[in-house]
Parts: C-alpha cells; sequence; structure tokens
C-alpha cells in the first residue's frame, strides 16, 4: 500500500519540498539517495559510525513530528468555523496553502521502502533489511537536513552521509545531478526550467492559474499522467526528473516558489514522461503554461 509520500505521489513530494526552508537540500539528499544500488548499500553499511546517535535522533524525529500539516489546519478550521462561519476558512487559506500534507515521518518512510528498495531482500509476505546500516545513514543525514539543525550532535549524527554525497559528487560531471534524467525530452523540459527567469516561470504560473479559472482541472490531468507513469514502470525516472527540475527551479526562483509556478513545472515533467500514451489534448494542456512562457 502506497503511503502519503511514494513514486506515484511524487507531485506531493515536490508541492510539500518546494515549500520547506531547505528543500534544495533535501532534493538533492534524494537524488543521491536514488543512485543506490545493492553493491552501493553493501558499502555504506561499512561506514564508520562517528558516535551513539540515537538519542539525537529521536529528538529531532520528535521535533520534526509536531509540524503542522495540512490536516490539522482543516481540523482546526473546521472547529473554528463552529463559531466564525464561514470567515473561519477563508482566513486559513494562506495557511492551508503552505502547509505540508506530509512530514519528515513520510519522507523517511518512503525513503526506506521505495527508494531504497535494493536493500530489501523479499521471500514471499516477508521482507528483510539487508543494509541496515545504509538505511540508517541515509534517513540520519535526511532527518538532519529536514530539521535543519546545526548542533554538534546533529552533525555528528549527519556525517558518515555527508562523507557519502561529497565522494559521490566527485565521482559526478560537475553538470550533473548525483541521479540523472536519462529522458532527452523531459531533461529538455528540466533543462527550461534551469534557464528561465523569475519573471518567466511567475508568467507560467499565472497561465496556470487562468486555465484553472476556465474549468481546466490540474489535479484530474496531474492524476491522469501519475497513473500513466505508474501503470509504464516509469515511477523512479520520473521521480527523479521532478526532483532535478525543483532544483532547479528553486535556484532559479527562489524558495518557496508560488504553488501554481509548481504546479506547472510538475505537470510538463509528468505529462512529457508518459507522451507516448498520454491523449494529445491532455499533454497540450500539462505543458502549456510552461512552455508558452518559461525559458
Amino acid at each position: 500500500m502506497k503511503g502519503v509520500y511514494s513514486f506515484v505521489n511524487i507531485a506531493l513530494v515536490v508541492r510539500d519540498l518546494s515549500r520547506h526552508p531547505r528543500g534544495a537540500l533535501l532534493a538533492d539528499d534524494l537524488l543521491h539517495a536514488m543512485t543506490f544500488d545493492d553493491t552501493s548499500l553493501a558499502v555504506l553499511d561499512r561506514a564508520p559510525s562517528d558516535a551513539s546517535n540515537g538519542a539525537t535522533r529521536e529528538t529531532l524525529l520528535h521535533v520534526t513530528g509536531q509540524e503542522s500539516r495540512a490536516l490539522d489546519v482543516l481540523a482546526a478550521a473546521r472547529q473554528v468555523s463552529e463559531v466564525a462561519g464561514l470567515a473561519a476558512w477563508t482566513s486559513s487559506l494562506p495557511v492551508l496553502a503552505v502547509a505540508p500534507m506530509g512530514g519528515c515521518a513520510e519522507l523517511l518512510a518512503w525513503l526506506r521502502n521505495e527508494v531504497l528498495d535494493a536493500g530489501w531482500v523479499c521471500a514471499g509476505d516477508v521482507s528483510v533489511c539487508a543494509w541496515p546500516r545504509a538505511f540508517d545513514v541515509v534517513c540520519d543525514g535526511v532527518l538532519v537536513s529536514y530539521a535543519g539543525a546545526d548542533d554538534a550532535e546533529s552533525a555528528a549524527l549527519a556525517r558518515p552521509w555527508r562523507r557519502w554525497t561529497r565522494q559521490r559528487s566527485t565521482q559526478l560531471s560537475p553538470t550533473q545531478v548525483p541521479a540523472a534524467v536519462d529522458d532527452p525530452a523531459v531533461a529538455q523540459i528540466v533543462a527550461l526550467v534551469r534557464s528561465s527567469d523569475p519573471q518567466g516561470l511567475a508568467a507560467a504560473g499565472r497561465a496556470l492559474q487562468a486555465a484553472r479559472a476556465e474549468g481546466w482541472s490540474w489535479a484530474a490531468a496531474m492524476h491522469e499522467a501519475c497513473w500513466a507513469v505508474e501503470l509504464t514502470g516509469r515511477g523512479r525516472a520520473a521521480a527523479v526528473a521532478q526532483l532535478d527540475a525543483l532544483a532547479a527551479l528553486l535556484m532559479v526562483a527562489g524558495a518557496p516558489p508560488p504553488p501554481d509556478v509548481v504546479a506547472a513545472v510538475t505537470a510538463a515533467v509528468h505529462a512529457t514522461f508518459v507522451a507516448d500514451v498520454l491523449a494529445s489534448d491532455v499533454l497540450a494542456a500539462m505543458c502549456r503554461p510552461l512552455l508558452a512562457h518559461a525559458g
């Protein structure tokens, strides 16, 4: 069963990370994690531990678990609306626009269960993690990135992961991200975002907002594209593209970019990934805002 975050829900992951103050760092962490296979997990599993960091890990998990989420905002608005009426819902909209749907716990669960799937040995209904130390190294690094903790204990917790990502970065071309987009058409979309300016991206967001006002449903179109990606087995590759595009977007537009700009980018990336199986009108509508204004 898919969690809140998953390959099929990668647009939701991008939506939340685009609003996170350390979204660019988290995107980079995830792109590094996407490169793991059984061999590299085995190497990382032997990474030395700087200290016993169980207490630090538990503290950071507790702190990040206090984050207010969209469902919490909706619940609070519903309660206040019993007294304030419609005004409670109206005043909650700005908060709802930036509240994450998931959180650190969901991100770490996605890492363990899907992103690092090469580390699981499965027999029937039983799955065993073959490289538990490697899983801890990755998840501890992402946890510290998510929390933004900069104390000595947190730095020690993240140090094995930072060593690994630095080592991987030296093995790659400076012009490449840790996990690269392998579809030329999608790579062009990511390059378009990277070469855009904030004004062009803002115009793409306004164009998507106008299309919505005219009755077009981003949610319905994205749902169709997400399932096309899932059913054609392109989930991991699409996630790499979306995270790469997010990194490019945050570099150009800053953080956090307007929600409609993020929606325009995720729509164009996903639609292009399944252009061969997506209805032509859906493909055109999903790509039009970005292609007409960015670059």
